[in-house]
């Protein structure tokens, strides 16, 4: 799939660890399997309970139980989706522009115009930095909605990626230049600017 312009240059590309994408947030597991231990013995109470019975009780709750099980689901689903989609997902850094390419049987594209790229920063957690990784966050997260339907969305992340810092510093060099560019358009920079030199001609 042709993501370019024509008059468009590839600057870096990469794409999140595969593991740590795959796994994504170990505490949902722990949590998950919390929860499981809890309803597990939760059934077998009612079991050891109803056998002294009919018998009908256990029937009775297990769509119950599998339905209480959600976030077990949720954590086993997430796996799976993760693992089959990561494939897809791509980050390129152009002189123009940051793309981001996910999905699973289609093939989803978002853009981030250099300019838009605010409160750069890097995040390295401590898995990350035994790996050699990081995640280098584009765009600060925005709180939306008020009251009971106030939620967070999530800023632009490259994440799980390798050498974060030097990424880091390219977005961080680029970005200026094409801001800068977008100002001070050529036919209006002077000829000599000793407070500034861009790499765009």
């Amino acid at each position: 799939m042709q993501l370019l312009d024509d008059n468009e240059r590839e600057l870096w590309s990469g794409r999140p660890n595969a593991a740590l994408y795959i796994i994504g947030n170990p505490l949902f597991y722990v949590f998950a399997a919390l929860w499981l231990l809890f309803d597990l013995r939760l059934f077998g109470s009612f079991h050891r309970t109803d056998m002294s019975g009919s018998g009908s009780m256990a029937s009775m709750l297990t769509p119950f139980f599998l339905l209480h099980l959600a976030p077990v689901w949720l954590a086993i689903g997430g796996l799976i989706y993760r693992a089959c989609a990561w494939h897809k997902i791509q980050y390129i850094l152009t002189d123009r522009r940051i793309y981001q390419s996910s999905g699973l049987l289609g093939t989803d594209v978002s853009t981030l115009e250099l300019r838009e790229v605010s409160h750069l920063s890097v995040n390295v957690n401590p898995i990350e930095n035994a790996l050699g990784l990081g995640t280098i966050r584009l765009t600060p997260d925005v709180s939306v909605g008020s009251g009971d339907n106030a939620r967070t969305v999530s800023g632009y992340r490259l994440r799980h990626i390798k050498d974060p810092y030097n990424t880091y510093n390219l977005i961080k060099r680029v970005s200026l230049d094409v801001s800068t560019d977008q100002q001070f358009p050529n036919a209006y920079r002077p000829s000599e600017n000793p407070g500034y030199d861009t790499r765009l001609k």
